[in-house]
């Protein structure tokens, strides 16, 4: 990921350590070069912070980031090992004496002892608050009953310049028990079966880890006994920040355990070490299935798993919720109060549903937008006063006035003493990066009088603000308060004068300008409320001399614009368009921030008339005003995110446009903007789909494996992968697939060929070359040592029309394998390998995915796990079709089942014929592909043979090559294990095609 080292961001260090005899001593993970959607607009703002404590996102999703040596040796120094994006090594001298731990036998129940410091150990965080951020760790068991006693091993240590051991005696541990979601992780929701708030005082034992940090035993009786025949245990610390609970790792284990970073779940590839002790029995409880409400007593854990809902030593009368009413948090948008409701409760009420088995405790509702969110409803504040206020929730006001203003910011006002006035945010009570600013005249036109970032004289810390300014008496002044980039948070405003009179007060006389009235024939220089008391229209920085009234030949109206740009003009464009004609005027890029530009334009009467003005990055930061005919249509004070719309300027009875709506590379049949990009399609105004061609930007149906593209509008980054740059050593990406049905034969990507100096730009590199290679999966890591299929190709990208971050487009790329790879489930890499000064970005994709892919930095072969995946498309060979259907399926259930068989002999005999779906192609007849289980091709009575023999203990079925079922079927199969003996087995899972 690109470091801004001088922008306002947490250093990012690792809080996870790893040590095994099987990787290089010294290993650090480097940081990854991407372009971030939000971090390259952060790059339009530096600033040095020094302040903030050590951040831990360098580990999201946690899984890989991890510093490695081998036991027995020296890791480098500290100071020798300090990267350029402010993440430390961690020098370290490994022990040859080893202790051994082990889970007492006595009524053990489940046991996991600890990994000794000469084995590869690791120890994960497991605390409520590292660095502003939550860790809790899960470990899964089994073989449980009634649970009395639990007994763990861990450090207490913080991370500074590197790892210390830190004083806590004794450490509260919040201990919770959790039942299985189905899948192998905790089930989050509805929450814990157990929990425990227990200080427990802890027995150190006699070796060191890392040659100087102590390791801990912590056992205790659990207050009330546990009873679960298997599930979760979360063992956290709860006094962080300055002492932390690491919880380390165990040898014996299913070798996954789960970490929860705040609300996100990533799982780890190692057990943390436990041992649960107790009395071993069967646990019953109630069994309910939430979906029909449906609830039966006295059932065996075991027996209800899943989404079943199951609460051990309870009967269905007790169950909290009742059986079948799964509730959550329910927010009131008005005043940010919660409350726990079903969601057919909450919707009706206009109020915010968090979703099934959502808390009110904490509160996850927003707070309401302040009464003072705009200029107009600006409070009015003493002089001397101080007020208590919050930014959370406001929307943002896009102003510079001595600093840029563009995070979430609310209006107060005061009357001028004659003398200094000073509104300050300095205030222990001040919990944000703060800015403010202050104007006078009024809200339509403000004038800026000046403004503060930084105050270095505040006691509470320099990040608050601080501006004086000499008053006149009488004269209303507005303050704005906000914060640096996107902070928000509360603060105090303390308003106060210095007693003595000024003599300079900023002229805050209302601006003249041009004002337009009596049908354009008449001009006059004058206030904007002088001009609409004549009735006309008024343009700043105008005059009647230089800038007479344009005046429209009869029979025609005038449209007006009238922009102001912000500090990023580039990223603003805006058209006007017609409905019968088209684009009629545009505006933008632009080359100058802070800029007005007015234009007038001389349209037909009665036309219909659409504005439309973008903003790529998505901070809607321009504000303008939109006259038709004299009269103000629209104004923006430049709160519109990606962009907003104005139709029917001229004609009230035009009605919404219609357009072209594409989603992934198909037009969709709707013609409103609106119902597209609820889709998460790009729309085209005028255009319909019966002779529009989408330009390629997502998967199309025949592929084996999807992720589409993120678009412009959504969470995107573009990922360096080109292994050469010409500063050194590069990057390579790696993204994983599964669940293929037939070899890969083209591969479809996006991405853009991108330099960084001195910011990012398109360098032009095109066709491009570009290294493929696929690779087994090795303990859920690409097998890079043992590459199965590479394919080397130089392509030209198509240009998709999708703009990131201003002038950035996506391009598409393409290119056929031939000889195809057979692979089902794995990895690959896609690398650039042209102009080391050109780099080929990934873009990433939308939501489909594992939720992360990994980049190798070439230096040192490390792996750095992102939080993101990139898109990708695998397809079969062209013209190798496949068809939505279920191998051996003839009687359209979407299952080939014994029914098949019955169903195939009775259509031989003269029966109906076989239901298959109606999609032949390579000249194969539906009935062939889809009764064929023999690979044949051919439906016949051996298919009849092969399928009776199939459910007897033969072969599984085999589908024709020719026509192969697509991999987006949900089908299934009763599969004997045995002769004679049926059970359901799946052959086929859908695979969801991200949109």
């Amino acid at each position: 990921m690109i470091r801004y080292d001088n922008f306002k961001c947490a250093v990012m260090l690792v809080i996870f350590l790893t040590f095994a005899n099987s990787t290089v001593a010294g290993t650090i993970e480097k940081p990854t070069s991407a372009v971030y959607a939000r971090q390259v607009t952060m790059e339009k703002k530096q600033k040095v912070v020094e302040e903030q404590p050590a951040a831990v996102d360098k580990i999201t999703p946690d899984k890989a980031a991890r510093i490695t040596g081998a036991a027995g040796e020296i890791l480098p120094d500290p100071a020798e090992a300090l990267e350029s994006d402010g993440t430390p090594g961690i020098g370290v001298a490994l022990p040859t004496d080893v202790t051994s731990w082990e889970c007492l036998p006595t009524n053990t129940l489940f046991s996991q002892p600890p990994h000794t410091p000469g084995e590869s150990w690791s120890a994960g965080a497991s605390e409520l608050n590292v660095n502003g951020s939550n860790y809790k760790l899960f470990e899964s068991f089994e073989n449980g009953g009634e649970i009395t006693d639990i007994r763990f091993w861990g450090w207490k240590a913080v991370l500074n310049d590197q790892w210390e051991n830190c004083l806590e005696e004794p450490m509260t541990f919040l201990i919770e028990f959790w039942l299985d979601d189905g899948t192998g992780s905790p089930n989050i929701a509805p929450g814990p079966v157990y929990s425990y708030n227990i200080s427990i005082g802890d027995l150190p034992m006699d070796s060191l880890y890392s040659g100087y940090i102590n390791a801990y035993e912590w056992s205790t009786v659990l207050p009330v006994p546990c009873t679960l025949s298997s599930g979760h245990v979360s063992i956290q610390g709860q006094f962080g920040p300055d002492c932390w609970f690491l919880w380390l790792s165990s040898p014996v284990g299913d070798g996954h355990s789960w970490l929860m970073k705040n609300s996100s779940l990533h799982d780890y590839d190692y057990d943390n070490s436990l041992c649960l002790t107790g009395t071993s029995m069967d646990v019953h409880g109630a069994c309910c299935d939430d979906a029909t409400g449906s609830c039966t007593d006295n059932v065996q854990q075991q027996q209800c798993p899943p989404p079943l809902r199951f609460w051990p030593n309870t009967l269905c009368a007790d169950l909290d919720p009742p059986c079948g009413l799964i509730p959550g948090a329910c927010c009131d948008p008005a005043t940010g109060n919660c409350i726990v409701t079903l969601e057919e409760t909450c919707t009706p009420l206009g109020w915010n549903y968090q979703g099934d088995w959502t808390d009110c405790d904490p509160n996850p509702c927003p707070p309401p937008v302040p009464a003072n969110d705009s200029c107009r409803n600006a409070i009015t504040v003493a002089v001397p006063s101080d007020t208590p206020g919050s930014t959370i929730s406001a929307t943002p006001d896009t102003l510079t006035c001595d600093v840029d203003q563009f995070a979430n910011s609310v209006w107060y006002k005061v009357i001028g003493t004659g003398n200094t006035i000073t509104a300050s945010l300095c205030d222990a009570a001040t919990d944000y990066d703060t800015k403010i600013q202050v104007w006078c005249n009024y809200c339509t036109r403000p004038i800026c009088i000046g403004g503060n970032d930084d105050d270095f004289d505040c006691i509470h810390g320099y990040l608050q603000s601080t501006f004086s300014w000499c008053s006149e008496p009488g004269t209303e002044y507005l303050i704005l308060v906000g914060g640096f980039w996107n902070n928000s948070g509360n603060f105090v405003l303390h308003v106060y004068d210095d007693g003595i009179p000024c003599a300079t007060p900023p002229d805050c006389a209302a601006p003249i300008g041009r004002c337009c009235y009596n049908d354009d024939q008449s001009c006059a220089d004058v206030t904007l409320e002088d001009c609409m008391a004549l009735g006309g229209y008024w343009i700043d920085l105008f005059n009647c001399i230089d800038n007479p009234c344009a005046i429209c030949p009869g029979g025609q109206d005038k449209i007006i614009v009238d922009l102001t740009t912000d500090l990023w003009p580039r990223e603003i464009t805006w058209e006007i368009y017609e409905r019968n004609v088209g684009t009629i005027a545009s505006g933008g890029p632009y080359s100058y921030g802070n800029t007005n530009y007015v234009y007038e334009i001389c349209v037909d009467e009665g036309g219909c008339y659409d504005w439309y003005i973008y903003d790529t990055y998505g901070d809607g930061g321009c504000r303008y005003y939109l006259y038709y005919d004299g009269a103000l249509v629209h104004s923006s004070s430049g709160r519109y995110g990606f962009g907003e719309i104005v139709y029917d300027m001229g004609n009230s009875g035009c009605g919404e446009p219609t357009g072209a709506c594409c989603v992934a590379r198909e037009c969709v049949a709707t013609n409103r903007q609106g119902e597209c990009l609820a889709l998460g399609g790009a729309w085209y105004i005028g255009e319909e789909c019966e002779a529009f061609e989408c330009l390629p930007f997502g998967c199309d149906s025949s592929s084996l494996f999807s992720q589409d593209p993120a678009p412009p509008t959504g969470d995107w980054r573009f990922t360096n992968s080109e292994p050469v740059m010409v500063s050194g050593p590069g990057y390579l990406i790696f993204e994983d697939f599964s669940g293929l049905t037939g070899e890969v034969c083209n591969i479809h990507f996006w991405g853009a060929q991108l330099y960084s100096l001195p910011e990012w730009h398109d360098c032009g590199e095109d066709p491009v070359p570009f290294v493929f290679t696929f690779y087994e999966d090795n303990g859920g890591i690409p097998d890079t040592a043992n590459p199965l299929c590479t394919h080397v190709d130089t392509i030209s990208g198509v240009g998709t029309g999708q703009i990131y971050t201003g002038d950035v487009e996506a391009k598409y790329y393409e290119t056929v394998i031939d000889p195809c790879c057979p692979i089902a489930d794995g990895w690959i890499s896609i690398a650039g390998a042209g102009d080391p000064a050109c780099w080929f970005m990934w873009l990433s994709s939308g939501e489909a995915g594992s939720g992360f892919a990994y980049q190798m930095w070439m230096d040192g072969d490390s792996l750095t796990v992102t939080d993101y995946d990139m898109s990708l498309c695998l397809a079969p060979a062209a013209g190798a079709d496949c068809c939505d259907y279920a191998d051996g399926d003839v009687n359209g259930s979407d299952h080939f089942n014994g029914l098949d068989i019955t169903y195939g002999v009775a259509f031989f005999k003269g029966g109906p014929d076989p239901l298959c779906p109606d999609c032949a192609v390579n000249g194969c007849d539906s009935w062939d592909y889809c009764g064929d289980v023999n690979a044949s091709c051919n439906y016949n009575g051996l298919d009849i043979t092969y399928g009776v023999a199939y459910f007897t203990g033969g072969p599984p079925p085999m589908p024709c090559v020719d026509c192969p079922p697509c991999a987006g079927i949900t089908g299934g199969i009763n599969v004997p294990e045995t002769p004679g003996e049926i059970k359901t087995k799946t052959i086929f899972k859908r695979k969801p095609i991200s949109k």
